[in-house]
């Protein structure tokens, strides 16, 4: 008698098998001294990484001068050296290929197949550009990397950068259309609790995004003083943060399943109450239109949560 496993149909049996190869946070992409992307472990610890000049120093007994190595620290301020010529690609063995002999020969060569890739910038590195390498790394070969990716987080997008020339949103997006199975989360720096202008930057680059009306219903969902005059107050702030020939040309008709996030991964509420106390512009809005600053703070965590 079969192994109950294959008597499954084999749509059922591929949902077992990427539930079992999948890495519970799926992996980084990173660059070995070579200049090769390869994709590794995803650790908590990595989630946000800074960059930090290279210099002589000892982490964990490591000396990098001289050495193949990079140094970063986390946000929150633990140091973590990669030694970038000995990272190791994603883990090869295949987690069922021992359970017979049929098992084996069904799931030969499928390893880490399914995942989610996150791209980090530590450094002067943008990660849009990363992500778009890497896409490119996959041209003639646009099954595997269908097979590859159920979800891309590009942390530390640095958009201000961008301009006409710039090819790497294009290639991304054009990656978004051809796979709207997959979701695209960008971390960009232009949003951040650090910035009092994040609620009308949000509102500006939603409303260039054509996505304004679905902000506006969880911004209403949040306090029930939010009107027709306070959003346009606040798109005009974001537009003057946010110039609209740059939103346009950076967000404009995005495809769906890209969404935009703030660059920080959590919500720091006491960071972006400072932020508010400080920023002019929206302590007007908030006195006009006599919106209290929990009602940011609620807009503000949701943003972080659902993104744009």
């Amino acid at each position: 008698m079969a192994p109950y496993l294959l008597t499954l149909p084999g749509e059922i049996r591929n949902q077992i098998y990427e539930y079992v190869l999948t890495k519970p946070n799926g992996v980084v992409c990173v660059k070995d001294s070579h200049g090769v992307s390869r994709l590794i472990n995803y650790k908590e610890d990595i989630k946000s990484l800074w960059g930090i000049d290279r210099l002589s120093c000892v982490v964990d007994g490591m000396q990098e001068n001289g050495d193949p190595g990079r140094l970063h620290e986390t946000e929150s301020g633990r140091a973590y050296a990669e030694k970038l010529d000995k990272i190791e690609p994603p883990e090869e063995t295949n987690h069922l290929r021992y359970v017979n002999k049929q098992l084996k020969k069904e799931t030969h060569k499928l390893v880490v197949r399914f995942n989610l890739i996150t791209f980090i910038s530590p450094g002067d590195t943008d990660s849009m550009a990363k992500c778009a390498e890497f896409l490119r790394s996959y041209t003639q070969r646009p099954a595997r990397l269908q097979a590859l990716i159920v979800g891309m987080t590009i942390s530390n997008a640095d958009s201000s950068t961008y301009d006409e020339a710039n090819p790497f949103v294009k290639e991304v997006q054009a990656f978004c259309y051809a796979n709207p199975q997959v979701p695209v989360h960008v971390r960009d720096n232009v949003l951040s609790q650090t910035l009092g202008q994040l609620l009308p930057n949000c509102l500006w680059i939603a409303y260039v995004l054509g996505r304004e009306m679905e902000l506006i219903q969880r911004m209403k969902k949040c306090s029930a003083k939010t009107n027709e005059a306070m959003i346009a107050r606040m798109k005009l702030v974001g537009r003057t943060s946010v110039p609209f020939e740059y939103a346009r040309q950076l967000f404009g008709s995005g495809p769906p399943n890209m969404r935009y996030f703030p660059r920080e991964t959590s919500f720091d509420e006491i960071v972006f109450r400072n932020t508010l106390r400080h920023d002019l512009p929206v302590q007007s809005i908030l006195q006009d239109f006599d919106i209290g600053e929990d009602a940011l703070v609620e807009m503000a965590e949701d943003i972080y949560e659902k993104g744009l």
